[in-house]
């Protein structure tokens, strides 16, 4: 799995790696994952390959998907991601790959929206946003782990100089991870930053962003800790 940083990166990327299938953010600084899109379709049509593109977006209306799929993208899921209904995506796409590698296909709860209340880290909800695969999980929590740091970095400094735009683009792109991942304190501060960076609003942030900067703590705290992947072994 690669990680890119934003649309620009992840086209970068799209061009110099082999890659089955990309998962787009439609929502990303620098550039969103629409144009991202159109420049990497633009960049096959020399190469003759066509790597499906899966938009992920917090918008669920019928314009949102048209967009989407005008743009070359081939498939659109919204947040939170059902980790069902995206492995289900990608059998249909990847069919090739998708039956060796999807786990036992059981129907995990829908999840709900995490609320402030609760443990900094719920295992239970993040293994049944990954489908009950123990793995995955714990190789979205690496990744997530490689993740936030930067997210939280990129708010600090944006914070720091003013700049609302990237503030609520980085607290955005925090919260779908954080929520994806069953860390529901970690969501709902998040959101809130989101909120003000939206609202061109940054009184306040500094304090709400230093609760975040602490629960963030308090999850690496949890996942470092020695037995932690027997923990998630025992919740499934």
């Amino acid at each position: 799995v690669t990680v890119a940083e934003d649309g620009r990166q992840a086209v970068e990327l799209a061009k110099e790696g082999d890659f089955d299938l990309i998962l787009m953010d439609v929502q990303m600084p620098e550039m969103d994952g629409l144009e991202a899109t159109r420049t990497i379709r633009e960049w096959e049509e020399g190469t003759g390959r066509h790597v499906p593109i899966v938009a992920l977006t917090a918008h669920a209306f019928e314009e949102d998907r048209k967009r989407c799929l005008e743009a070359g993208m081939d498939a659109y899921l919204t947040k939170p991601i059902k980790v069902q209904e995206l492995f289900k995506t990608i059998e249909e796409l990847l069919p090739h790959l998708a039956h060796a590698e999807s786990p036992q296909q059981q129907e995990p709860p829908s999840p709900q929206e995490p609320s402030p209340e609760g443990p900094t880290f719920d295992m239970t909800k993040a293994l049944e946003m990954a489908g009950g695969d123990v793995e995955f999980l714990k190789e979205l929590i690496e990744i997530y782990r490689s993740d936030y740091p930067q997210k939280l970095a990129r708010i600090r400094e944006a914070l720091e100089r003013g700049d609302a735009k990237t503030l609520y683009e980085n607290a955005h792109s925090l919260k779908g991870s954080s929520g994806n991942l069953g860390l529901r304190r970690a969501y709902e501060l998040a959101l809130r930053i989101e909120k003000m960076g939206k609202e061109g609003r940054l009184e306040g942030v500094e304090e709400v962003l230093r609760e975040l900067e602490e629960e963030l703590k308090r999850f690496e705290t949890t996942v470092s800790q020695e037995g932690w992947e027997a923990e998630v072994a025992a919740a499934s």
